[in-house]
């Protein structure tokens, strides 16, 4: 998963990433995990998703959509 972030995230190309093991959703929590460096476990719970941490989704958001 992390070069195939790297590489769309940060470079610009174009990726594909097939998993047997995980989800879609997995996959996209994981990769917005690792880019907003909020844990995991706080995105699964509602409670844990504070203010900041929603802006911080926001802005990853922003950035997700101009990715390839």
């Amino acid at each position: 998963i992390d070069f195939a972030r790297a590489a769309s995230l940060h470079h610009g190309l174009t990726t594909i990433v097939f998993s047997l093991e995980m989800s879609k959703v997995e996959l996209a929590q994981r990769i917005i995990a690792a880019e907003t460096d909020i844990p995991l476990a706080a995105m699964r719970r509602p409670e844990d998703v504070t203010v900041e941490r929603w802006g911080t989704l926001n802005q990853f958001y922003s950035r997700l959509n101009n990715a390839p």
